[in-house]
């Protein structure tokens, strides 16, 4: 009777840990995601310098989180955003709504990936 109580706490931890975890994930990536879409509105909008402002925080919030998404996700989706964001920084506006549209749409992947969902169960 014992190793099942035990066996049940292990699973109630894990449980909490994998919750905590993509409450953590969810909450860093919307930290990341509101400046991104401020960056595209303003390059639509014709301001560039907002632009390069926005994409500058963003570039703060994934440096403060990296090591944290590199300890919980492939290494694979954390070189995807790097790179992603390295090609902002460059500011070729002619690539920008591009690769800004690709950063929040693998942001959002990221976000969602491990909700239980009937796309990530299926």
């Amino acid at each position: 009777m014992k190793y099942l109580y035990i066996g049940l706490l292990i699973l109630c931890l894990l449980l909490c840990a994998c919750y905590l975890s993509t409450r953590q994930i969810d909450h860093r990536t919307e930290a990341m995601l509101l400046p991104l879409h401020q960056a595209l509105q303003a390059f639509r909008a014709g301001d560039v310098t907002a632009g390069t402002r926005f994409v500058a925080e963003t570039n703060a919030q994934w440096a403060r989180n990296e090591a944290f998404f590199a300890s919980l996700l492939s290494h694979e989706k954390t070189a995807q955003v790097s790179e992603d964001l390295r090609l902002l920084s460059l500011g070729h506006p002619e690539e920008f709504e591009k690769t800004c549209i690709r950063l929040i749409d693998n942001l959002e992947r990221i976000r969602h990936m491990d909700l239980p969902v009937p796309e990530n169960i299926l």
